[in-house]
């Protein structure tokens, strides 16, 4: 799919906090991967709307827009009552500790605004481009010399197998879960992996396949309240709606439903954070879910797996109000999955073992999110100012555990556990004598000469945060590092 997932993703756009990219730099030993020459990159690329702040771009190829303004009350009202909870208004794309704001989204006038709008179209659309795209081809694996050095791909088109040859560099970004898979196609990863299945091995590089983190947590709610402030298709979805979308590209339709986010931190983080001395690094983040339980919710059942008797009973009875949820995740998951190769038959799917919720800290951490989300809205007068509840139904699958409990939430947890779909991490930054690392610092695959990836993978640790910003910049100083490198020869 040109333009990868931001085809199909929530459009939020968050850089993320100072410190996931100072890590980074730590990691790896490049300065360039900390926040402050990190924010360059993201300038170059961002043209946020209606915003004049300088530390944010303005005149790059990805359109940013806030939150209509003729939608979305109630993400005022969630800011605000971040606010009475003792937490600043803050601006999630900049430097912050923690703190409450309403998201940003990819959207030009409205509607989505994604990769290959962005950046594949123009290039391709230009008189002097270079670019061609092979749809409809499975890359099989990378090709290699005796030295070890990438001089193309073998791909699959039509039932053929052809090569795509290369005269200076190869360059993979397959994402999180294709671009492992294809190094070890190519003979390069954990070598007892390898051999298992019948794969010449190349060069042994553990790491790859491993670190894969993800952000995984759960939809707290639900709340209700007694005034029409969110979303109810049945009531909302009408003529005059659709209108103000396609004219002005405003309204309920240039929605998706998730309106701010708070970005806080548990006590775990603040005890993390005064034994090392430093500032507060949120491991939460709560977005608030703006829609109200649909008449049929048999779409939502099938998407995120869950039986749909067990929303019938749970949600259900809420058909009639005006409700929402927040989600809540961990934002800097401790636990660690893998993926692995089935076989080595290019077309088998990997093996991906996330290991959600194997870490106790991660459950904790998760907890300890729930209940803190439970709080900030329950105790905020701007809530309470418009009837807000937090359902008495339990969910049927914990039913027997007492509600509101620390068990209550684990359960509910582990029973109503939903991806946010950020795989990352699996070919992961380090230093060459980190022999966890499969990329050095400027993304070149160690042991193997003239081959890069550059995707989610890459990234040693998860942003906390939604990665679609973080998966641009980082194509962003990839593209800079491959130009700086031939331009000296």
């Amino acid at each position: 799919m040109e333009g990868g997932t931001s085809n199909i993703n929530a459009l939020i756009y968050i850089r993320g906090h100072q410190l996931d990219y100072d890590n980074w730099a730590n990691i790896t030993g490049n300065p360039i991967w900390n926040y402050k020459n990190v924010t360059n990159f993201f300038k170059k690329f961002e043209n946020f709307v209606d915003n004049d702040d300088p530390n944010k771009g303005h005149t790059g190829e990805l359109m940013i827009e806030e939150l209509s303004q003729t939608y979305g009350l109630l993400s005022d009202f969630f800011v605000q009552a971040g606010f009475e909870a003792g937490y600043p208004k803050v601006d999630l794309n900049s430097y912050y500790s923690q703190g409450f704001d309403t998201f940003k989204f990819t959207k030009k006038r409205g509607q989505r605004w994604e990769g290959f709008s962005a950046f594949l179209q123009p290039a391709k659309e230009s008189e002097d481009h270079d670019l061609t795209v092979y749809k409809y081809s499975t890359v099989t694996k990378v090709l290699l010399d005796r030295m070890n050095r990438a001089y193309g791909v073998e791909y699959i088109r039509h039932g053929v197998t052809l090569a795509a040859k290369a005269t200076k560099e190869v360059i993979l970004s397959a994402g999180a879960v294709n671009s492992p898979q294809l190094l070890m196609l190519s003979g390069i990863g954990p070598k007892k992996h390898l051999r298992s299945k019948g794969i010449h091995v190349k060069i042994d590089s553990p790491g790859v396949g491993k670190n894969l983190q993800d952000h995984v947590g759960t939809y707290v709610g639900v709340f209700t309240i007694n005034e029409p402030l969110t979303f109810k298709v049945e009531r909302d979805m009408n003529p005059s709606v659709l209108m103000e979308y396609l004219t002005q590209g405003t309204g309920p339709l240039s929605s998706v439903g998730i309106y701010s986010a708070g970005a806080i931190s548990t006590k775990f983080e603040l005890e993390d954070a005064e034994h090392e001395n430093r500032i507060v690094w949120p491991d939460v983040l709560l977005s608030l879910i703006g829609h109200s339980i649909p008449e049929n919710f048999s779409i939502v059942a099938s998407e995120e797996n869950i039986k749909y008797e067990i929303l019938e009973n749970f949600w259900g009875p809420h058909r009639e109000h005006d409700a929402f949820h927040i989600f809540v995740f961990p934002t800097r998951p401790v636990g660690r999955g893998e993926i692995l190769l089935a076989d080595k038959d290019p077309f088998s799917k990997p093996l991906i073992d996330p290991k959600y919720f194997e870490n106790s800290r991660d459950v904790k951490v998760a907890i300890e999110g729930i209940k803190m989300a439970v709080e900030i809205v329950e105790n905020s007068t701007i809530f309470r100012s418009i009837g807000v509840e937090l359902s008495e139904i339990p969910l049927p699958t914990c039913a027997h555990v007492t509600f509101r409990s620390d068990d209550y939430w684990e359960c509910y947890l582990r029973h109503l556990t939903l991806t946010l779909y950020h795989p990352t991490g699996t070919c992961a930054m380090g230093q060459k004598n980190d022999l966890s690392a499969v990329v050095d610092s400027e993304l070149r695959v160690i042991g193997i000469e003239s081959l890069r990836v550059i995707d989610a993978s890459v990234a040693p640790t998860i942003v906390s945060s939604n990665i679609n910003a973080a998966c641009n910049v980082i194509a962003e100083i990839g593209a800079h590092l491959i130009k700086t490198t031939w331009q000296k020869t």
